[in-house]
């Protein structure tokens, strides 16, 4: 859109680039919006320009946290959800009723989500600053990949016995 429409506010807004940059050969995003949505190339780009780094940053995080706190809701983990899971296994939480489980588990369990889900968002930016093959993003997906593949495992081998007809324990 840049190539096309150079003239337009809005296109100018949403990003701009130069025509060539000498280091990669190709088009290099200076401006707009687009520019603090991506991670700075190199440390000295964070030194040169810390706005963008902490508009980058503070981009991540809150969206981790938002997502963490979304996921939460959606997942069927919210504290309702979990106190008529824990009321189905006989659980209680020590000298409270059910309403009391909620009030409680409703000032912990978004607190938690959150703090999660920040945590995520910074190693999300520090595996980008480091230059991890693949970016942040791309690893921790691959991570939560691999580990929904180990959990359904799990699942389905839960009970089996191996050859000392003991239970397989992860």
């Amino acid at each position: 859109m840049y190539r096309k429409f150079k003239g337009n506010a809005f296109v100018r807004l949403l990003g701009t680039w130069q025509e060539h940059d000498a280091r990669t050969g190709g088009p290099k995003l200076i401006g707009g919006l687009a520019y603090y949505l991506v991670p700075p190339n190199s440390l000295s780009d964070i030194y040169n320009n810390p706005t963008h780094f902490f508009i980058y940053m503070f981009f991540i995080t809150a969206s981790c946290a938002a997502f963490s706190k979304l996921w939460l809701e959606i997942s069927g983990r919210s504290p309702e959800d979990l106190v008529k899971q824990l009321k189905e296994g006989k659980m209680y939480l020590a000298d409270r009723k059910e309403d009391a489980m909620i009030g409680v588990l409703k000032k912990k369990i978004p607190v938690a989500a959150i703090v999660g889900g920040i945590m995520i968002g910074l190693l999300s930016i520090s595996s980008d600053l480091l230059g991890a093959i693949g970016g942040g993003t791309g690893i921790l997906l691959v991570v939560n990949i691999i580990y929904g593949y180990v959990e359904v495992y799990q699942n389905e081998y839960k009970g089996q016995k191996n050859k000392n007809n003991r239970a397989i324990d992860w």
